[in-house]
């Protein structure tokens, strides 16, 4: 999926006594959408997302707080025994 990075955000509070910790950044599509079905129900301009950055993914905050700005390739993969699907990389696409 390419999209363009908007935003990072890096968070560390303590809740309920455990430590929640981690990385997210706000994306929007790198293309602009106009898509209608005549009845009224429409999408135009670039649709943004917020995208939770896994702790499996080898990356440190600063590389991800490098890519805010520029576009990148999302890739997401479903691994064995999982049931659903899990960002492995972010690609820089230049």
């Amino acid at each position: 999926m390419k999209v363009k990075v908007l935003c990072a955000k890096g968070y560390n509070y303590e809740k309920n006594g455990q430590q929640k910790q981690g990385i997210t950044i706000d994306v929007c599509s790198a293309d602009q959408l106009n898509e209608s079905d005549g009845k009224g129900n429409f999408t135009a301009g670039y649709p943004a997302e917020n995208i939770y950055i896994p702790r499996s993914l080898p990356l440190e905050a600063n590389d991800i707080i490098n890519l805010v700005g520029k576009e990148v390739e999302l890739v997401y993969e479903r691994r064995l025994g999982q049931r659903f699907e899990q960002l492995v990389a972010i690609k820089e696409l230049e």
